[in-house]
């Protein structure tokens, strides 16, 4: 049986969604030990960093940690291995927008707000920023 590359960017977009959600459980779950990855120095705190950004649906306070390491260790190592950790959990974020563009991309408000996006990017993002939006 054949299957379509769309069939397989959905099965890839819905495995990732579910993957995601299975990691912020197992995170949420366990934010008590994450802690423990203190005594790894500048790479525990990129763990931790690494965890709290990846979660989806509640972030784990990592901002705590990462500034008591501070305290501990050199603040301009710990803000770097913090930083690119963040940046690497992160992507969390972005996978999880990639894996459920297909629940609204044939929607007509959203073919309207690409038109939008198109014409008013800058402003469209500084005024979404600004209102408590769960869609943005």
């Amino acid at each position: 049986m054949m299957v379509s590359k769309r069939q397989r960017t959905l099965l890839l977009r819905i495995f990732i969604l579910i993957a995601l959600l299975l990691i912020t459980i197992f995170l949420l779950l366990n934010r008590n030990q994450i802690k423990e990855f203190s005594e790894f120095g500048y790479a525990g705190v990129f763990v931790v960093s690494i965890l709290s950004n990846a979660t989806l649906i509640m972030p784990i306070p990592g901002v705590v940690f990462t500034s008591a390491m501070g305290a501990v260790f050199n603040p301009f190592w710990v803000a770097l291995a913090a930083g690119c950790g963040a940046a690497l959990g992160e992507l969390t974020g972005y996978l999880a927008g990639f894996s459920g563009q297909f629940v609204i991309e044939r929607k007509e408000w959203y073919q309207e707000l690409t038109k939008w996006m198109k014409k008013y990017g800058d402003l469209t993002v500084l005024v979404m920023a600004f209102i408590p939006n769960p869609f943005f």
